[in-house]
């Protein structure tokens, strides 16, 4: 039988603070960020924007909400998906790829969720 050890004689790194995440809690949605995150106003009604300078980068949540039978949600949710990743590659400096997307039943009943994650 035969057995292997290893031992580290060199001191461990100090342990790296954990960045402090600020919640925006909405009854549609909830987004963690680090505070470099910054809140930008918008004249949507049903448009959220968060900047960071730190990173260079945006993030746009909107939400539409639509009356229709449930035998549809399902086909809408992929039409919407397509058409905003159409979108999102129009305005887009650069290529976008779909990392993944979902369409499934809302957990709390009466919907769909629909995700979409999009690299630029």
């Amino acid at each position: 039988m035969k057995f292997s050890y290893s031992f580290s004689l060199s001191p461990l790194a100090p342990p790296q603070a954990q960045e402090q995440l600020h919640p925006y809690e909405y009854n549609e949605f909830l987004l963690s960020l680090t505070e470099d995150w910054k809140q930008l106003p918008t004249p949507e009604g049903r448009t959220f924007n968060w900047y960071s300078e730190k990173i260079q980068s945006g993030i746009t949540v909107s939400a539409d909400f639509f009356e229709m039978p449930e035998a549809k949600w399902a086909a809408f949710a992929e039409v919407n998906l397509d058409s905003r990743n159409q979108a999102f590659g129009k305005v887009a400096q650069g290529p976008v790829t779909v990392v993944q997307r979902s369409v499934k039943p809302y957990s709390g009943g009466g919907g769909v969720d629909f995700h979409p994650e999009v690299t630029h």
